[in-house]
């Protein structure tokens, strides 16, 4: 799988993962995009601060995804935030440097943070104890342990091949 791909694959369950709470919300989200559906969501959960750490951490990766639709440019209006203290930054026609192994890994592995956080919302765990979005959700649990050994699968047998460090995680504002 390529880092693109990787990437993409692990956002799509965010976005069915976010539908389906959704559908289980009084006030549901109606409109379009990626964006504005987590923003809805983690609003109706309580879950965004004024920093929208929870919201950045699940959006710059959507950021990155869509630079592929570009030719590697980000075509959108200027963009920022953080994630774990550590600035991102998209610049109109600008060429960032955020698609590598690294990244990748350091994208979804603050993902998963958020959806655990997510999964033990208690709004989110009313719905699931009555049944509210059941049918519609599939075992987020278990989608989030694959994305989490994704990551482990991923790390001992790329590290040398994608130069990932064995301190994924340690990033620095300097790679």
């Amino acid at each position: 799988m390529n880092r693109i791909s990787f990437l993409t694959v692990a956002l799509f369950y965010v976005e069915n993962m976010f539908k389906s709470i959704n559908s289980g919300l009084d006030k549901k989200f109606m409109g379009k995009g990626y964006s504005n559906l987590i923003k809805h969501v983690l609003k109706e959960l309580h879950m965004n601060d004024q920093k929208k750490k929870n919201y950045y951490t699940l959006n710059i990766p959507a950021i990155v995804r869509n630079l592929a639709h570009g030719a590697g440019l980000h075509e959108d209006n200027n963009d920022n935030g953080k994630i774990q203290g550590i600035l991102f930054k998209f610049e109109k026609h600008d060429d960032p440097p955020y698609a590598s192994w690294r990244h990748n890994c350091f994208f979804i592995e603050n993902i998963i943070e958020v959806l655990e956080k997510v999964m033990s919302n208690p709004k989110v765990m009313i719905m699931q104890s009555q049944l509210t979005i059941r049918d519609e959700m599939m075992d987020w649990d278990a989608e989030i342990q694959k994305l989490k050994s994704r990551i482990l699968e991923l790390k001992p047998k790329d590290i040398k091949r994608f130069g990932i460090s064995k301190q994924t995680l340690e990033y620095t504002e300097q790679n």
